[in-house]
Formats: C-alpha cells, structure tokens, sequence
C-alpha cells in the first residue's frame, strides 16, 4: 500500500539494539551500516510555551502497526518573522514497528542530526511518517528543512525484519519543474531496490509494487524480478552505490507523456548508464501517475 510520495538512494543503518545472523555480515559490511542518534528524553518544563506540540502517529496496515512518536531533545527555534517572536520545538521522533505483534524495530530514533550537516540544528524541522507497506517491508519517510526555505534533506526508512534498517535519500534535482514526478520514479526506484536486494526476495512485494507505479502494459514487461534489475541498472548483481551518482534531466512533454533521463555510474569501474522513463502525469498533478516505459 503506497501511503504518500517521497524518496531515494541507499546506505544501511542498524539501530543499537539491532542485531545481525551470521550469514547476512557480510552484507551489512558492504552497506556501510552507521548507527542511529542517542537522543536523550529530555521534557522542558514549559513544553506548553512552544507554538507547536509533539505529534503521534499511530498506524495500522494488514499485519504491520507502526508508532511514530515526537519527543522534544532540547532544540527549539525562535522565529522573529511576525510580530513578536514565537518559540517553536525542535522534535525528533521515535519510531516503533511490529508485524503480526511481533516486534520488528523499537524505539528507533531519526533526529535533525542525522540530516543536517550544513545547518544548525536550531535552523531545521523534522517530519517523519509512514509512507508504504508492503509484506515484507514497513516503509517511512523523514524529511530535514531549514526554516523558511524549500532546502529540504528527504530519506525512506526501509524496515524488514531480521534485516538492517536501510535510508533511501531522496533526490529530486531536476531541470525545469518536474520535481513531483522526479520523486515518484525515485520511490519507485528505492523500493524496487530494497525488494530486490533482500536475501529472500518476495515476489508479491515485487508485484504489488509495480501494480502501484507502472501501467498494465509495463507490469508485464517487468514481472520478472531478474529482468526488472537488468532493465533498470543492466547485467549484473545492482548495488545502492549506483544510486548515489543517479542525476534526473526532463528530456520532454508529449501529451502528458513526460520522458525523464536517469544517468548514473555503474561501480566499480565507474561506467556511465542512461534510462529512459516514460511518465503519464495528468494535468496539474490530479489523478493517479503511473510509468508506462522505460528503455535503454
């Protein structure tokens, strides 16, 4: 179930209380696992002064439940703007994850640390929620803005069970102004490679996927989990790595047909590879998008 648009690129994290089978090291070697942010819980006595409150959100999906909790860890901003100035928290979040009641992930922390590296805390707000949910993997996004301005650092949390938490970050840089339909290939893309990288691949989540963004006629195309991989990234086992060198360019509009390149660098050897994606948008983005090609 596709819950909201957003997205892109991946590296592996584990939270600290996540651990790994022995047979999955050596792939939690190659991701570069980083740990999440120990944030401490801390609760100002004055929590009621701040223009905003610490949301909950609280979702359920077939099997999956998850909670994503803000918590305030002592950043706020003091926006001077209007008249008067206005004290506003700055929030990270909690989020806990269980499937079929058991536990997948608890307590995992995504804070404006883990963002921002150019900005100061107190300059940026953190939105996380759910995003897609599919039968073997809990989705969600978080997004890092600085205030007042559209510099916004945007990721998908990957959550599997019995797997490292993986981030997508999202990359909407485009020509022109197509930046909706940039994201919607590039959550495409991060879920198909989080699907498809998994050690057991589910061929219903594989499915369900290309229901969500493609058209009937290049679902068929791509049913096949192999020839999805070899279409999108080529011959050969594709790895996240590629992604982070991924650049968008609008190449056309053609009765809503957009046609978008993707260009990226195949590692090791550093080989440059274009696809082509053919985008249906309806006008002014109402309706449903969907893929209806993509070539070489």
């Amino acid at each position: 179930m596709k819950i909201v648009p957003l997205v892109f690129i991946a590296a592996c994290m584990l939270n600290d209380n996540y651990s790994l089978s022995d047979n999955r090291q050596g792939l939690a070697a190659e991701r570069n696992i980083l740990h999440n942010d120990t944030v401490s819980r801390l609760v100002p006595a004055d929590i009621g002064a701040f223009e905003n409150q610490p949301q909950h959100v609280d979702t359920t999906f077939g099997a999956w439940h998850m909670s994503i909790e803000q918590f305030y860890h002592g950043h706020e901003h003091l926006d001077t703007c209007g008249i008067g100035a206005q004290r506003y928290a700055i929030y990270a979040s909690r989020i806990t994850i269980s499937k079929d009641g058991r536990p997948v992930i608890k307590d995992f922390v995504v804070s404006p640390q883990s963002f921002m590296a150019e900005h100061s805390v107190g300059q940026t707000e953190l939105t996380v929620g759910p995003l897609y949910f599919s039968p073997t993997t809990c989705y969600a996004y978080a997004s890092c803005c600085e205030y007042g301005t559209d510099d916004c650092t945007t990721r998908i949390l990957a959550f599997t069970p019995s797997y490292p938490v993986c981030q997508y970050p999202h990359d909407d840089v485009m020509d022109g102004d197509l930046s909706t339909e940039a994201s919607f290939i590039s959550e495409f893309l991060a879920l198909c490679m989080h699907e498809l990288s998994l050690p057991e691949q589910s061929r219903q989540s594989v499915d369900e996927i290309l229901q969500a963004y493609c058209s009937p006629a290049l679902q068929a195309r791509l049913a096949d989990g192999n020839m999805l991989g070899n279409m999108l990234w080529g011959n050969g086992r594709p790895s996240w790595k590629w992604l982070e060198t991924t650049t968008f360019e609008s190449v056309g509009t053609i009765n809503n047909m957009h046609k978008i390149a993707m260009r990226f660098q195949k590692l090791p050897d550093s080989t440059q590879v274009t696809r082509y994606f053919y985008l249906e948008c309806p006008e002014q983005h109402y309706g449903v998008m969907h893929l209806t090609d993509i070539k070489p």
